[in-house]
């Protein structure tokens, strides 16, 4: 959570400050990152209309999804305090102490003997969502009633080709309600080629049972996960569907499959450190079937919600990087540049920026600044790969190797230079954007179908492989 403004924080920054400050007994934070990825509300839709929970969520607008901050404090404090049942919900950090800035951001001090710590993910949220989705669906009044049903939730929808996950189902009534019932036995089958862990498995004390599901290992395959209660045929669930990716190549620091088709948040599914998600916002669309996102030049564009520290710790230790696209522009030419994959602060300062086109000319070129030591602030001088963009789905990769700038489309070099200096005055403040600058400025238009950033060059003959074997299936034009 350090250096997010929190907004229970920046509500009211004396009183975080004197609280944090003077309050007598340790305190466990759980910050905007945490809560933000567990999101709550799609499983109430089918409760009645009634229940006050759905209604709630129904009139907020978000019975499609929203995250859940303040459920995912109280699911801690009641049920993992003194090694409870969610105690492995999350880790916690050592121990230390929140600094809060005038601003109303804040500053981790590790500090052995501090009173503070902060919870860290663990399992995955959309098992978490789940289980509170559950729990909130609960009838206190009415107590338990026979289960009739098996919904099935996983621990990611995109996974990597041969990549397992938890695949978990919740006993529930016929009114959508959580059943607490021990010992039922469900059986568990996979489409598309998957293998579970176990064919059966017995629900817990809380009514839930689990199995592990390995994918496919070839990419972009699709499986559905069927729970069937082994005494009562009739009592299924299915799960969403799963589709997989290719596996992260070596390096990989954020990456963004853009398979989420549905939501406000593209997933940062690299594994690496934190994850950098990306909030879709002016519009930005899912193109429907397959993956991919529609920007439309205008508005549309994907943001961290806070600075891609990351990025700036890890490229700063190898002094290496490069930026792998999959688009589609909806234009030819363009300006601005208009940013395409952007790591900066605004029009004057950024870390570096793949971009279409020039400042004041509108062309079908690549535009790649990179901020050194021998550079100014924004980048410049900026590398041109000229005439090389049209309007079909295309790759584009952008890398550093410590001393040389090199751009490729569709597996061909179309530009390199020296770059002298090195990566130490990177700002590591600044968000991660795409289709356009921070603040909402040089808009991109066009599809995005896969984002990647990795912590080394790729070489040719990685960038080649990859183009000839990474295209999106899903890729289709614009409408």
């Amino acid at each position: 959570m350090a250096g997010h403004r929190e907004y229970n924080v920046r509500s009211d920054r004396a009183a975080s400050q004197y609280a944090f400050e003077n309050w007598p007994t340790p305190i466990i934070f759980s910050g905007y990152e945490i809560g933000h990825r567990i999101r709550t509300g799609p499983a109430l839709a089918d409760l009645p209309g009634t229940h006050i929970v759905r209604r709630a969520y129904e009139l907020w607008g978000a019975l499609d999804g929203r995250p859940s901050w303040d459920q995912a404090s109280v699911l801690y404090a009641v049920r993992a305090i003194d090694n409870g049942p969610a105690a492995e919900y999350w880790e916690l950090s050592g121990k230390g102490w929140i600094e809060v800035k005038d601003d109303g951001s804040n500053t981790w001090n590790s500090d052995p003997h501090g009173r503070h710590r902060y919870k860290i993910e663990q399992r995955p949220p959309g098992i978490i969502a789940g289980e509170i989705d559950a729990m909130m669906a609960r009838d206190p009044q009415t107590g338990f009633r026979d289960p009739t049903r098996h919904p099935v939730s996983v621990s990611d929808t995109a996974p990597a080709a041969g990549e397992s996950i938890t695949v978990s189902t919740q006993l529930v009534d016929e009114e959508g309600f959580s059943v607490a019932e021990a010992g039922r036995v469900v059986q568990w089958s996979v489409t598309g080629g998957g293998k579970v862990s176990d064919e059966q498995t017995p629900t817990d004390s809380s009514g839930i049972a689990t199995v592990t599901l390995t994918c496919s290992t070839e990419p972009w395959t699709e499986h559905v996960v069927t729970a069937t209660d082994a005494d009562d045929r009739t009592m299924t669930g299915k799960s969403p569907k799963i589709r997989t990716h290719e596996p992260e190549p070596v390096g990989l620091i954020a990456f963004y499959p853009l398979s989420e088709g549905e939501g406000d948040i593209a997933a940062d599914h690299s594994g690496f450190g934190d994850p950098l998600d990306l909030q879709l916002l002016g519009g930005a669309e899912w193109l429907g079937e397959g993956n991919g996102i529609f920007v439309d030049g205008e508005r549309g564009h994907l943001k961290s919600m806070g600075a891609a520290q990351k990025l700036h710790d890890r490229i700063g230790n190898t002094e290496r990087f490069s930026v792998e696209v999959w688009l589609k522009p909806d234009g030819a030419e363009q300006e601005g540049p208009a940013r395409i994959v952007s790591y900066s602060e605004g029009t004057g300062d950024r870390n570096f920026t793949l971009g279409h086109g020039q400042h004041g000319n509108s062309n079908n070129g690549i535009t790649l600044r990179v901020r050194t030591t021998e550079t100014n602030d924004n980048g410049q001088p900026q590398m041109n790969g000229d005439d090389a963009l049209d309007t079909e789905i295309q790759h584009v990769v952008a890398a550093f190797d410590g001393s040389t700038l090199r751009i490729y489309r569709n597996g061909e070099i179309i530009a390199s230079e020296l770059r002298g200096g090195d990566l130490s005055n990177w700002d590591a403040s600044y968000p991660l954007v795409l289709g356009a600058e921070t603040g909402g400025q040089r808009y991109w238009a066009g599809a995005l179908y896969r984002v990647a950033i990795y912590d080394r060059e790729l070489t040719e003959s990685e960038v080649q492989d990859h183009f000839e074997a990474m295209k999106p299936p899903g890729a289709r034009p614009v409408q």
